[in-house]
């Protein structure tokens, strides 16, 4: 409901400073491929991270190729997500 996303965005907030500094090689998170990076995307890289999907669900946001989703992979997507895909 309206207290879960409100606290993903605050989450998303507090973790933008941390990942502006790490710019994104390509759209980090957009599991789909649409472009874009959704609430749905970063729960699915959770979910990842959490053990309960397998990372080939969401390869996108496995930037480093390690077969896991990490918490940096995580706030790297947050950032796609509050601003947009960069350009190809």
């Amino acid at each position: 409901g309206y207290s879960a996303v409100f606290g993903i965005r605050q989450f998303a907030l507090a973790a933008l400073e941390t990942t502006r500094a790490q710019p994104a090689a390509s759209c980090v998170g957009d599991c789909n491929g649409d472009g874009s990076v959704t609430v749905d995307d970063l729960l699915t890289m959770v979910n990842i991270a959490l053990g309960t999907a397998d990372v080939s669900a969401c390869e996108a946001g496995d930037t480093n190729r390690d077969g896991q989703i990490t918490i940096d992979e995580i706030l790297s997507a947050v950032n796609v997500a509050l601003t947009s895909c960069p350009a190809a």
